[in-house]
């Protein structure tokens, strides 16, 4: 309903003028969108109350809209662009600024006096910690940039609760997030391209590539992001199958008081104030209880877990476990028990874990979880038939996979949410650093064993390697390590280098030294060889995969990728700084000779 058109379609006896203007300022502080949503549920509560013969029907209509309008003020006005967020952080990171330098005592004064300005304005003030300092979080709170993201992600997550509890979230209004959000998320995304086009990473040996053709070449790529997650899971199917573990494929959802709207009538629900983020709160406060009770009973399960929405945003999970056979059916007990959790509601029992026996005759376990990874990533092998399933994600809208792909993603970031979880697997660090070692690692077989595996894109035998399933990281035989770096980040704040030990052996897997630079409008195509990017992420040797077809030659991510190592001149190794080892690995040479490292080639 159009604003305007509502407005003046009051004739005097219904509203004076002086509540047409009232009216009318009271809906133009929202975003459009909400504006007419609230336009249409005023003039439903006037004919309401008009209907049933109150004497001031137009009373309850406004006393509505003023409560939500009121709720709707903040830090920024609602209907805050862009550039109004832009023009606030400079002016409040000037003022912390201003704040900080009346300040004549210590780094502890100064960061008081930020903290102050920051709780000020509704913002969560940075705390040090082990990888933020002091200083560093001082330098944050005077920082325009640092303002500006908090900025986006309250604003944007306060108006989107607001979208939600007015009914603009649901399957046949806005999929999983409202077109208002949606639409500022695909605003931010082309700001990114933009900035991403323009911005060069210039390596000191001369070559350079824009940060769009990395990012295209990376785990930013939807393509290249999917194509690893599914090597990676048939890998750990391979090795369920090798040691005779069984397959459970679960479904599990939040209780109906923190859904916003009704699934079929599309009435709001007692939850429509409750945001998706409290409702991935819940569940994940079940899954450490859970954790915690397989912990005491020996139960080693290991898999995947997929965060997805709810055609109203609020978010459900299907997870993927691998276990023993003789604790499946414990292991579906103790699902059941907790995401239940006391309910006596029959159809919340019947939804809340809903458990399946995958049989390997009717299809593999990486078949049952592909159609989530891939709806959650790119949409990719999907058909718009293949997603109309029990849970309703797409029913009575004609939305493509890839746009309701698009549209997760969306809300994934609106909300802060984690997509995907693997449990109790390797970390995929270690696997990614080895990627980057190209020749035949000499004098330590078991680390040589872990690079090929790696390499050839076997997460199975890599498992194997690595201890296996639900071992705890600190007793896996390859790590990535970092060591203090001699450059400042922007705050001011030491650098890290990322290595990898294997097997007690250092590595560098990073040797080059990057510098970003912005230029706009300027020529940013890459200046090296003719194919700079030739290593694939998951190659097509993840074998067994029926869902997917993965590609042989998805590139590798990384900046440190680019240039062969036989390329890389002495002066262009790097210095390992800090209290860490590192060996610098030679064009045919990458381990660690038994007597040590020579003195020329260690560094502390």
């Amino acid at each position: 309903m159009n604003v305007v058109e509502y407005v003046r379609g009051f004739s005097p006896l219904e509203i004076p003028a002086d509540g047409r203007i009232w009216l009318r300022k009271q809906l133009d502080s929202q975003p459009v969108p909400i504006a007419n949503a609230l336009a249409e549920q005023h003039r439903r509560t006037y004919k309401a109350e008009r209907g049933q013969g109150r004497p001031n029907p137009m009373r309850s209509a406004n006393i509505e809209l003023r409560e939500f309008v009121e709720a709707s003020q903040g830090v920024l006005p609602p209907n805050a662009s862009d550039n109004d967020i832009r023009a606030f952080a400079k002016r409040r990171s000037h003022e912390c600024e201003q704040s900080m330098r009346r300040i004549n005592g210590d780094e502890m004064a100064t960061y008081a006096a930020g903290h102050g300005v920051v709780s000020r304005f509704g913002l969560v003030p940075p705390t040090p910690n082990r990888n933020r300092t002091l200083l560093g979080c001082i330098e944050r709170m005077r920082d325009e940039r640092w303002w500006r993201n908090q900025l986006h992600k309250i604003h944007g997550r306060k108006h989107e609760q607001q979208a939600r509890s007015i009914g603009l979230v649901h399957k046949r209004a806005g999929l999983y997030i409202s077109e208002y959000g949606f639409q500022r998320y695909i605003g931010r995304q082309e700001s990114n391209a933009r900035a991403l086009n323009e911005t060069v990473a210039v390596c000191e040996t001369g070559e350079e590539f824009s940060l769009a053709e990395i990012a295209d070449k990376g785990l930013s790529n939807p393509s290249i992001r999917r194509n690893e997650m599914m090597g990676r899971i048939n890998g750990i199917e391979r090795y369920a199958e090798a040691r005779g573990d069984v397959a459970l494929f679960a479904s599990i959802t939040t209780p109906s008081e923190l859904h916003a709207v009704h699934s079929k009538s599309l009435e709001p629900c007692e939850g429509q104030h409750v945001t998706p983020r409290e409702g991935q709160e819940w569940l994940m406060a079940q899954w450490q209880k859970i954790r915690a009770k397989l912990n005491r009973l020996s139960i080693n399960a290991y898999g995947l877990r997929v965060a997805e929405p709810h055609h109203d945003g609020t978010p459900h999970w299907h997870a993927l476990f691998f276990v023993e056979p003789a604790q499946a059916d414990l292991l579906r007990r103790i699902l059941t028990d907790y995401f239940v959790d006391g309910a006596t509601n029959p159809a919340r029992q019947k939804r809340a874990c809903k458990i399946k026996a995958i049989d390997p005759q009717h299809g593999s376990a990486t078949g049952y979880i592909a159609k989530y990874i891939s709806k959650g990533i790119d949409g990719h092998g999907l058909d718009y038939a293949a997603t109309l399933d029990s849970d309703g994600q797409q029913v009575g809208l004609e939305a493509d996979p890839k746009d309701a792909a698009q549209r997760v993603r969306a809300w994934a970031s609106q909300w802060g949410i984690r997509q995907f979880q693997f449990m109790g697997t390797p970390a995929i660090g270690p696997w990614r650093e080895l990627r980057r070692i190209r020749h035949e690692i000499e004098g330590n077989p078991k680390a040589e064993a872990l690079r090929k595996s790696a390499d050839e894109g076997d997460y199975a035998r890599y498992m194997e390697l690595m201890g296996g399933a639900a071992v705890k990281a600190s007793e896996r035989p390859a790590h990535v390590r970092y060591a203090i770096d001699s450059e400042c980040g922007r705050y001011g704040e030491a650098k890290q280098r990322a290595y990898l030990d294997a097997f007690g052996v250092t590595y560098t897997t990073r040797p080059l030294r990057w510098e970003i630079e912005y230029r706009p409008g300027g020529d940013t195509r890459y200046q090296g060889s003719a194919d700079p990017f030739d290593r694939n992420v998951t190659s097509d040797e993840a074998r067994g995969v029926a869902a997917q077809s993965l590609t042989a030659h998805t590139e590798r991510e990384s900046l440190n990728e680019r240039i062969p190592a036989h390329r890389i001149s002495a002066a262009a190794q790097p210095r390992a700084l800090g209290l860490v080892e590192i060996t610098v690995l030679s064009p045919d040479l990458r381990h660690t000779p038994p007597g040590g490292l020579p003195k020329s080639r260690a560094h502390r």
